[in-house]
């Protein structure tokens, strides 16, 4: 039980799965709106005229919001579950003709809600039809058996083609009596489809094995090895703790996504319904319910993480060498990984893509696609050789590592390791010596603290990062405002009024003729059709009257504005500035903030504790240069990666801006975007986007230094210096930002990066100057604090 309690008790364990639940929980919640909540968003093609089109039915998929679309879709499955199958498609099927006119030959004022209506009505028409489909779908099986067999290729039914024809039709002759029963499966969906969860399962089965080797690090593994109870009995005990650890972390790991994908998803629908009501199950030629479905899915799930859990114990204590050891397990995982994705499904080595370690951890794809392949000329499911061999390779990895901890002495073997890594040594330190403190510095942060591997992270999130935000069409007049915006953009003068002013009196001249066209037709001198030609585009004309009256009123206000201010008014369209640091973009705001911290963090965090840990401080200390010029240089290093953060991140945001903006347009004033109309700052958006991106870059800055001290109080031990700068720099952002917990927004770090949080108060000039006195004295506090701890003061 000692060693259970030791296991199951260490800070790495334990702070390692807390950081796990929390990336997996904002991860998955954050994948379903990615995915649309499993909701196809496509919308219908449009039957009318183009310039029409082009005014009114804008509405695109980027515009929709996924979730209202799937609580519109959950209302309309209620009230299409009580109704026979064939009347429920027949009622479907109209209502979605009559949406689809509604939408594309006379579009309405509420746009965006006929936009979802369609989704959902589209989306249960097509849960129907797979309904209905499904025993059509069993019977082509059977007759497509028939069929092939009558083809001489396949009529040997002693060779593998025969047989797996014969094999298919078997497996789901079965199915032929279920019962298809329709519900929400969003969260079944949902739960099976978690890549990530699945790859953080493998990450804790390493935290587990990394626990047992402990022994090794403290120079304790000759003594233990040594005493009558730390081999066969010790190896048993960990294997057992293991089992207990894998059941423990399933359980809470994918506990979590189930609770989640409840809570996003409304529920799980009749657990007792067959499984085969999952569009994405229909191929699994087992009678299941769900319930039971998702009972063997995490059974099986524990027993794989075992078997993963088992193999790295077995490659991680059968090398002496810890790091060499690490290598050759990411080695073995990367060409597994390899041969489960590239290889194709009908290669001859099929059997290294199936026979697989990631078919294990991406277990999901057992049970929604259905495949044969051919050993030694019989057809076997790759699901039922992935289930029958779980259990013997489990007992073969245990029975290999209690062989290897039994039997594999400390140091009984030639160490063929140590002459690689003593050349490996010499050529880094012909590279580095000589280069002084700056060359140490970053040796140190680039290559001991892995900050290549930091480096190239921040650039593939960041690369995968959404910068720009889509802002739905409200209506057919905002669609069209903003294209009239678009045209007249530019400084406002007289000609820009005079232009406004011709737009109108074309419009009505539009709706004018309409009118004499009305007479004409209640006078005989004009056919039906052509009255509708002319109402039609009447229609049209009323509904850019009314856009255009907008747009002169945002022009008139503007020019008040600007009168006031002694500036030149502009008009400037400004939905692309709000897809970036509008309120739509929010989200988009928090990540990046977010992601600039953590990257900092993982970058600096550890480079005192590493000094500490080397004993290099007392040396460090005593030295000439190793107090004023080692601070110096040291903040320097952390101001130097606090610029490079800063240029990839916000470096790409602004990339995203300038590539949809016409440049022209920075020369305005800030006021003329409507987010930004309270400014009273007498400046261009160029002038004020470059003073904003340097309030950026000087909050970063202080962010490493304090980084750099709030490491301090964790001593020689990284791992806590980690813990305690996460806890007080991130924690409260993303407990802010991701769970809303409103208390700590005032103790957020990250928040000050966002813009609109910033300038939309009621005197944002004083919570500037608030900002700028708590960062000179929280810098203050940090650089004293440094000194004190290399002893520059006292």
């Amino acid at each position: 039980m000692r060693e259970w309690k030791r296991i199951f008790t260490q800070r790495r364990l334990c702070l390692g799965l807390l950081l796990i639940l929390f990336l997996n929980g904002v991860w998955f919640i954050r994948e379903q709106a990615s995915r649309h909540y499993g909701l196809d968003l496509s919308l219908p093609s449009t039957s009318v005229s183009s310039e029409y089109v082009s005014q009114t039915n804008t509405v695109s998929q980027a515009e929709v919001d996924a979730y209202a679309a799937y609580t519109r879709y959950l209302q309309r499955l209620e009230q299409a579950k009580g109704e026979p199958v064939s009347q429920r498609i027949d009622t479907l099927e109209q209502e979605l003709g009559q949406l689809e006119d509604a939408l594309t030959v006379n579009p309405s004022m509420n746009l965006y809600d006929l936009t979802l209506d369609y989704i959902a009505v589209h989306n249960v028409l097509l849960q129907a039809r797979y309904l209905q489909d499904y025993p059509t779908f069993l019977e082509d099986i059977q007759t497509s058996k028939d069929n092939l067999l009558s083809f001489s290729i396949f009529h040997d039914t002693d060779c593998f083609s025969g047989r797996n024809i014969l094999k298919t039709a078997s497996d789901f002759e079965a199915l032929n009596d279920v019962t298809l029963t329709m519900e929400a499966n969003g969260a079944v969906e949902a739960f099976i489809h978690a890549p990530l969860t699945d790859y953080l399962m493998v990450v804790l089965s390493f935290l587990l094995v990394v626990s047992f080797l402990e022994e090794r690090k403290q120079g304790l593994w000759s003594l233990i090895h040594a005493t009558p109870q730390g081999r066969l009995l010790l190896t048993l005990c960990r294997a057992l703790a293991l089992l207990g650890g894998c059941v423990l972390c399933v359980l809470l790991l994918y506990g979590e996504t189930w609770m989640l994908s409840m809570y996003v998803y409304g529920g799980a629908g009749n657990l007792g319904r067959a499984v085969q009501s999952i569009e994405v199950l229909g191929k699994l030629p087992t009678l299941f319910t769900v319930g039971q479905f998702l009972l063997h899915y995490v059974l099986l799930r524990i027993a794989t993480m075992y078997l993963v859990s088992l193999l790295l114990w077995l490659l991680l204590s059968w090398m002496p060498h810890g790091k060499f050891a690490f290598l050759v397990a990411a080695g073995i995982m990367c060409l597994e990984y390899a041969l489960y994705t590239f290889l194709p499904v009908q290669s001859p080595l099929n059997p290294l893509k199936y026979w697989n370690l990631f078919t294990y951890i991406s277990l999901s794809d057992l049970y929604t696609e259905y495949l044969n392949i051919n050993v030694f000329g019989y057809p076997w499911g790759i699901r039922m050789i992935s289930e029958l061999a779980l259990l013997p390779l489990c007992v073969l990895f245990l029975v290999a590592c209690i062989m290897t901890q039994c039997l594999q002495k400390p140091y009984h073997q030639r160490d063929w390791v140590a002459p690689i890594a003593a050349k490996y040594n010499r050529l880094t330190d012909k590279v580095f010596c000589g280069r002084g403190l700056w060359g140490m510095e970053w040796f140190k942060t680039l290559w001991i603290q892995k900050g290549v591997v930091v480096i190239l992270s921040l650039l593939y999130v960041t690369s995968q990062l959404s910068f720009s935000s889509s802002i739905p069409v409200s209506s057919a007049v905002d669609s069209t405002v903003r294209q009239y915006t678009a045209a007249l953009e530019g400084e406002i003068t007289p000609d820009t009024f005079a232009q406004i002013g011709q737009m109108e009196e074309e419009l009505q001249s539009t709706i004018n003729t309409y009118a004499e066209a009305k007479i004409a037709y209640q006078n005989g001198e004009m056919e039906r059709s052509q009255l509708n030609v002319y109402a039609h585009e009447a229609e049209v004309a009323q509904m850019k009257q009314e856009a255009i009256s907008i747009v002169r009123q945002r022009v008139e206000n503007l020019a008040d504005n600007a009168n006031q201010l002694g500036i030149t008014p502009w008009l400037v369209e400004s939905t692309p500035y709000e897809r970036i640091y509008g309120e739509a973009a929010s989200k988009n705001q928090q990540n990046a903030s977010t992601l600039a911290l953590l990257a900092l963090v993982f970058l600096l965090a550890g480079n005192l504790p590493y000094e500490r840990q080397a004993g290099m401080m007392p040396l460090l200390i005593a030295s000439p240069r190793g107090r004023n010029s080692l601070l110096r240089r040291k903040v320097a290093v952390a101001g130097l990666w606090a610029t490079v953060v800063w240029t990839v991140v916000y470096g790409w945001e602004l990339h995203t801006l300038l590539s949809s903006i016409p440049m022209d347009t920075l020369s305005a004033p800030i006021q003329s975007l409507p987010f930004l109309e309270r400014l009273t700052i007498p400046c261009t958006i160029q002038t004020f986007l470059f003073a904003w991106y340097l309030v950026r870059l000087m909050l970063l800055l202080g962010g490493a230094i304090l980084i750099l001290a709030l490491s301090i109080p964790a001593g020689q031990r990284t791992v806590v210096s980690y813990a305690v700068v996460l806890a007080v720099l991130v924690l409260p952002s993303l407990l802010y930002f991701y769970m809303g917990i409103h208390a700590l927004k005032y103790v957020s770090f990250a928040l000050p990066l966002q813009l609109l949080d910033l300038v939309q108060v009621k005197h944002p000039l004083g919570l500037l100057g608030i900002l700028c006195g708590g960062y000179i004295i929280l810098l203050g506090l940090s650089m004293y604090r440094l000194r004190r701890a290399l002893k520059i003061c006292r």
